[in-house]
């Protein structure tokens, strides 16, 4: 489906943005204003257009906070966060360009803003202690995490409806590109008024740990939920028979991979389903596969190959650099052959013992034929939904479709986990 750019990849991050707008994270008339003003889609130009959005946006939440104007200045930062989160998407072929971290940096701040107008309950543990901006929310509770996990910590936060009371958990796991603060707007603020508790966070290779500690994504993601679901455990309001977790993008291998080692969860969204994430990788070379060519030690013709495919696929040449940063590769070759690890083969899928949901979108880009070959190899009880594009939510993840999306996701976790509309 094409939105506003012919380029894919501007074309994708554009209707991902805009798509927030159901959750509070954008306003369609700033999207596509911003959007007509980028020329060429360069990573510079992308980077100029959305930065000076999200600090004009910023500055209405400041001001509108200088006079006391919550619900304004809530509404501005919130938009904000997503816009500086767009704004340095593009800048990842390069990682070692400051912007990345500085604009991420405001991405965080602007949802801390946010989030102390929803100040979480005291004493939590691994909570990070906010000061309060305003009077406590009805509806939302916020506490910023640091979990536990080696000799460091995974960031994140932890939303509660304001009423105390034993809750089910929904666990959110990003995936290749993503946020904590993006999950917010993908299922943290619907799970809520769900009558669901959410924690949102980043792991190794996302958000904070891999841009502030340098820690790149593991294959073994049951190491981190070990943590995050430790944590979890302890905290008040939850009840830990009730436990779900889903997967966004590439979090559709993590989040089953995880279920197939811990049997805490009760439930597991794949969201799109991923069965091995190499099958990413099949445009790379036209007509020939890098594995075969790695297997035999070409790996200098792997990398010649993805560096002339890339210089005129901007697609190609964002996914192998985002890719090499993210997965601690110092070549494409090495980063392509770190995705074999990255599997639920060899009887992974199969280990799974909780109800699983896959969702499959009409026009994945990304993961295409992933959803059924997971389906394929699942012992577990599971159900497959397809999204259609007839009606807007057949995009990677459902971009631009969040509603279809949480309607379905909410329906099945509640007769699946338990009945919990408040």
């Amino acid at each position: 489906m094409r939105f506003l750019f012919d380029d894919r990849a501007a074309d994708y991050e554009t209707l991902r943005a805009v798509g927030y707008t159901a959750t509070g994270g954008a306003e369609i008339g700033e999207i596509v204003t911003t959007a007509t003003k980028i020329e060429d889609s360069s990573p510079d130009a992308w980077w100029s257009e959305w930065n000076a959005l999200a600090e004009r946006i910023r500055q209405l939440g400041d001001e509108a906070a200088a006079d006391e104007r919550w619900a304004t200045a809530a509404a501005s930062w919130l938009r904000a966060s997503n816009y500086y989160r767009t704004a340095e998407f593009f800048l990842h072929g390069d990682p070692g360009d400051p912007r990345i971290r500085d604009t991420s940096a405001q991405a965080v701040e602007s949802f801390r803003n946010f989030a102390r107008l929803h100040p979480g309950h005291q004493g939590l543990p691994h909570s990070i202690e906010l000061e309060p901006r305003a009077a406590r929310s009805t509806e939302l509770a916020i506490s910023e995490l640091a979990i536990p996990f080696n000799d460091a910590f995974l960031p994140g936060w932890w939303l509660t409806p304001s009423t105390p009371k034993d809750r089910p958990t929904l666990i959110s796991i990003g995936g290749f590109d993503s946020t904590a603060e993006e999950m917010f707007f993908t299922v943290g603020r619907v799970a809520v008024a769900h009558g669901w508790n959410c924690l949102i966070f980043d792991g190794p290779g996302q958000g904070r740990v891999i841009r502030e500690q340098g820690t790149p994504f593991r294959h073994d993601w049951e190491a981190p939920m070990a943590a995050v679901l430790d944590a979890v455990s302890t905290f008040p309001g939850v009840d830990t028979a009730r436990i779900a977790l889903i997967g966004m993008s590439q979090g559709g291998y993590f989040a089953p991979r995880a279920a197939a080692f811990d049997d805490r969860p009760a439930a597991v969204v794949a969201w799109d389903g991923v069965y091995d994430c190499t099958a990413a990788m099949g445009h790379l070379m036209p007509g020939a596969s890098p594995y075969e060519l790695l297997d035999q030690g070409r790996d200098a013709e792997v990398d010649a190959a993805v560096i002339q495919t890339s210089e005129q696929n901007p697609s190609l040449r964002w996914l192998i650099g985002n890719g090499m940063w993210t997965y601690g590769a110092t070549k494409p070759s090495e980063y392509i052959r770190l995705m074999r690890n990255y599997s639920l083969s060899h009887g992974l899928a199969e280990r799974i013992q909780c109800p699983v949901l896959v969702f499959d979108a009409d026009n994945d880009h990304f993961a295409g034929g992933q959803p059924d070959m997971l389906a394929e190899h699942l012992n577990a009880p599971y159900e497959i939904i397809r999204m259609p594009a007839d009606d807007g939510a057949g995009e990677h993840c459902n971009a631009g479709s969040l509603n279809r999306f949480h309607a379905a996701l909410f329906d099945w976790l509640n007769q699946t986990v338990a009945d919990t509309q408040d």
